[in-house]
């Protein structure tokens, strides 16, 4: 096939830059990104719908296609990226179950207003959703939606100490303290020392 002809059939995406179909098709208002890129997305989220085994793969593809597809009206936008970024950091850095990743994220957006702006990176990541596409089984499928996520999260290193913290913070307030000791860590600690039962057997 010729380059020009490649260059008629796909496009470069205007969200992450990956040569996808050239299409007229949906995209949706809270993303940005090119209709190709869209339909691709909600073909690798179609394969894990209903399936508990998909439940954290569905987080982390959704917040880190979300992170590399900012609406046009929202880049730059910490208010956007910010419960992204959190569902990311509970996920791949603290190991947390999807459940409590979930609620992060949704108790996120609700305070997302209050937390402060953070300079959007100049790359989104060097992988895409593309890189998710072509898995044909489970394993391969978690395998490649981690090591993608993985690339949009090490794309926001320069701010990982304050996604750290807000992470820290969404959690706790979600737990009640009787739980602290489940998460441990920091965030155990935290709660640990506001809880008046602290140290009792």
């Amino acid at each position: 096939m010729s380059e020009e002809l490649i260059h008629c059939v796909s496009c470069s995406c205007v969200g992450c830059g990956a040569l996808v179909p050239n299409t007229d098709g949906p995209t949706n208002a809270n993303f940005g990104g090119s209709p190709g890129c869209w339909a691709i997305y909600e073909k690798v989220r179609a394969r894990g719908l209903g399936d508990h085994r998909y439940g954290e793969l569905q987080q982390l593809t959704i917040d880190a296609y979300a992170l590399q597809h900012p609406a046009l009206s929202r880049r730059g936008s910490t208010q956007f990226a910010a419960p992204h970024l959190i569902g990311l950091c509970a996920l791949l850095e603290r190991g947390f179950p999807a459940t409590v990743a979930i609620q992060a994220v949704r108790d996120a957006v609700k305070s997302r207003h209050s937390l402060e702006s953070l300079t959007q990176p100049e790359s989104c990541g060097e992988l895409t959703i593309l890189h998710v596409r072509d898995a044909t089984t489970l394993q391969e499928h978690t395998h490649r939606v981690r090591e993608w996520s993985s690339s949009v999260w090490k794309a926001w290193s320069p701010h990982h100490r304050v996604i750290r913290e807000w992470t820290a913070e969404v959690i706790r307030r979600a737990q009640p303290k009787t739980a602290a000791p489940f998460f441990g860590g920091r965030i155990g600690r935290l709660a640990n020392r506001r809880s008046p039962n602290s140290g009792q057997t």
